[in-house]
Formats: structure tokens, sequence, C-alpha cells
């Protein structure tokens, strides 16, 4: 039987995923998964509502233990394709960049990306075996926007974590 014709197992795929790296040190007592999170989890719920994808914050710190635990904190972003990951990763991007910023200016960062003056540990996404893509969508993508996530604007809502 040829794989189209009915009977015959449709292949599988993968979905697409990619990881952004927070890139960020926090001061001692800062919680950064809290302010990624957002009180509930509503930050990347938001986005995961809002485009269909699964977000999950994973990494050191970020209160997942798995096969993820030792790499640096980040985003993990999966979506059934290309359309819905890209939608999801600028929301995503954003939530990041407009926390490092508020953190940043309230002095609770101890290092982030170019703050010395010295190369940023980014590399650029990566293809990672199938469909996986890892990296920063910050030296990838442009930023598109006004940290406003459906309706909702991140720099007004980002209070402290509860």
């Amino acid at each position: 039987k040829g794989l189209m014709e009915p009977g015959h197992p449709q292949p599988q795929f993968a979905p697409l995923s990619v990881k952004l790296y927070t890139q960020m040190e926090p001061a001692i007592g800062v919680d950064l998964a809290s302010h990624l999170n957002g009180p509930d989890k509503a930050y990347l719920g938001h986005i995961a509502k809002e485009t269909g994808a699964t977000v999950v914050l994973k990494g050191r710190g970020s209160g997942v233990f798995d096969q993820d635990a030792h790499d640096s904190m980040h985003v993990l972003v999966s979506a059934p394709n290309q359309a819905v990951l890209n939608n999801a990763r600028t929301l995503a991007q954003n939530l990041i960049d407009t926390v490092r910023n508020k953190l940043q200016n309230q002095g609770l960062l101890i290092s982030f990306p170019g703050q010395l003056g010295g190369p940023s540990t980014f590399q650029g996404p990566q293809l990672l075996g199938g469909n996986q893509l890892v990296g920063s969508a910050a030296g990838g993508m442009p930023n598109l926007g006004n940290n406003n996530m459906g309706g909702m604007n991140m720099m007004g809502a980002m209070g402290p974590p509860t």
C-alpha cells in the first residue's frame, strides 16, 4: 500500500520546538522563575492560550527537574507548525525582554548579555536533531512589539511575584 492510502499508518511528526534562553543572572534572593511565570503561571499560560503552543519554563532555577534541569534557564516553546511556533516565540521573547528590562532597571540583575561589552553567550538558533531549534530569538528576530501580549501590556502587568 502507498503511504497515503487509507489503512496505512500515517507518519507522525515531532512538534517544532525552540529554547529561548533568559541569559540573566538575578541578584541573590530574586526569583527569576516567578517573574517569568507570573502569578499562577499566568504569563506563560497566556502565551500558550493565545497561540496554541506549549510554553514551559525549564532549566536551572525553573523548579522543573527533568533532562533540562542542568541547562541554563530557558523558555521551551513547542508547536505543531511553524506559524504557531513563530507567534509563540515572539511573545515569549517579548516576555523575557520585558522581565530583563524591569529587573535591570531595578538593579536586580548581576549580569546579562553584553553588560561588560564582551561577547554574549548567544550563538544564534541551532537545529537540534529533526525539528528542534535552540537559541535566543533576540539574535534572529526583530523585537516586533511593544511587549503587548494579546491586549495585556506586560510592563504594566509585571508586579512583584506573589
